[in-house]
């Protein structure tokens, strides 16, 4: 959910519409053949809301770590979302230089780009900056 979108940040029952639901199962399944047990893995969360996707996926991929940048969170929204994945694989991030500057990760093996790509102007230049 885009935290435009998102009343209660705190609330671990939202009720979810179906899209998000299916695009758990959806994402998972592409994924599946990605993430083998036992691999440890980076996946980058661009745009990740309300980090409900990271969070769903992360009990699927126990051996994956879920690095989520959104430009929308702020220092507020941060705490109370890191409070509602705390014991999660789960790194919080306001924008990609904090990532880079803050964490410890050599290289992203996957980047979710879920509902993100149709609201940047120029998508190459972005693909670019992302190292992709």
């Amino acid at each position: 959910m885009d935290i435009c979108e998102a009343s209660g940040l705190t609330n671990d029952h939202v009720d979810r519409h179906p899209w998000e639901l299916a695009r758990i199962k959806v994402v998972r399944d592409l994924l599946l053949p990605l993430c083998k047990a036992g691999s440890k893995i980076n996946i980058l969360d661009m745009g990740c809301g309300d980090v409900y996707v990271a969070q769903q996926l992360s009990g699927f991929f126990p051996d994956a770590t879920f690095h989520c940048v959104d430009s929308a969170f702020t220092t507020e929204i941060k705490v109370r979302l890191m409070d509602r994945v705390k014991g999660f694989p789960i790194t919080l991030f306001s924008s990609l230089e904090e990532l880079k500057s803050k964490s410890t990760i050599q290289q992203v093996d996957i980047v979710l780009l879920l509902d993100v790509i149709e609201h940047i102007e120029d998508d190459c230049a972005f693909m670019r900056y992302l190292g992709l």
